[in-house]
């Protein structure tokens, strides 16, 4: 998949953003994304995206009952795959933290993990709110 220059930017951002500890609540959707691909699924995309909605507090918990169990290596793969996820449906800001988490997990830094899995169940919230207001979760 293409993406788009907003996402690039946030892509080459992940790390500076993340040393500065602040999480995007007021836009954690890439819109260029979802749009493009809108106009390439049609209304198939509610199906996807309301899939991903559906499943993302049960992935965040895995995240976080991982993290507490203290299980880095399966905590790494489990945040790769919410990263992939989020960034294919363009919640790029999603995908920072738990690419954020992955890299921690990876290097064994429990404390700034648990640092960045404070902000992701706003931030998950704010982007479902995100593609509620942007409809691209589907006609109400």
């Amino acid at each position: 998949m293409m993406r788009s220059e907003s996402y690039k930017k946030r892509e080459k951002g992940y790390h500076a953003t993340f040393r500065t500890g602040k999480s995007d609540f007021m836009n954690p959707i890439d819109t260029e994304t979802l749009s493009g691909l809108k106009e390439m699924l049609g209304d198939d995309l509610y199906e996807i995206t309301g899939l991903y909605a559906s499943t993302l507090s049960g992935e965040i918990q895995s995240v976080q009952d991982c993290y507490a169990s203290g299980d880095m290596a399966r905590l790494n793969r489990l945040a790769h795959a919410l990263k992939g996820s989020s960034a294919n449906m363009g919640a790029t800001e999603l995908a920072r933290l738990a690419a954020a988490v992955e890299k921690l997990a990876l290097a064994g830094d429990r404390s700034a993990v648990e640092a960045v899995l404070k902000d992701m169940p706003q931030v998950a919230q704010a982007t479902l709110a995100a593609f509620k207001s942007g409809g691209f979760l589907g006609p109400d």
